[in-house]
């Protein structure tokens, strides 16, 4: 069973992060929304979708720390790599932002691959309940952002009418 938990997991993992990439955050100044002292990606202020700004690797680590009992150790080895992924990802978001639908689909897949690569890095230092909480946790980060957007309107993109009952 264990062989096949890895590989499930990180698939869960791939598909909240490809959700979670089409996040798009207001950027506050460094001592308002999103500065020093609110909260990361815990659903608080500064959480993401909320007017706090952009999660920087030390707001995301601090929030695994507490999240999933992450040791000292784990904490070192864990930084580099979800500042790798947050840079990575900013890269990514400014390329699709400046592209057509065609190269924002590029840009998904590329953004899927680096979340996957994440998650490949972070299996090999978290534990298995932790790699566990984490997929839980990117899971509810993705909802929590998918139920903040807008719902299309009745009868689809042209406004027709809505579906039978």
């Amino acid at each position: 069973m264990k062989r096949y938990l890895v590989p499930a997991v990180l698939a869960l993992l791939l598909l909240a992060a490809g959700c979670a990439s089409q996040d798009t955050r207001g950027q506050g100044p460094s001592g308002g929304p999103g500065g020093p002292g609110v909260q990361g990606e815990s659903g608080g202020p500064g959480g993401p979708g909320g007017p706090g700004g952009p999660v920087t690797a030390e707001q995301r680590v601090a929030d695994m720390k507490t999240r999933l009992g992450l040791t000292d150790e784990q904490v070192a080895a864990v930084t580099p790599i979800i500042q790798e992924q947050l840079e990575g990802e900013k890269s990514l978001m400014d390329q699709a932002r400046s592209g057509d639908s065609d190269a924002r689909k590029a840009v998904q897949q590329k953004m899927d691959d680096l979340n996957w690569e994440t998650d490949k890095k972070l299996a090999k230092i978290l534990t298995e309940d932790q790699m566990l909480a984490y997929s839980k946790w990117r899971d509810e980060m993705a909802a929590k952002r998918n139920s903040d957007r807008p719902e299309p309107p009745e009868g689809g993109p042209g406004g027709g009418r809505p579906p039978r009952q």
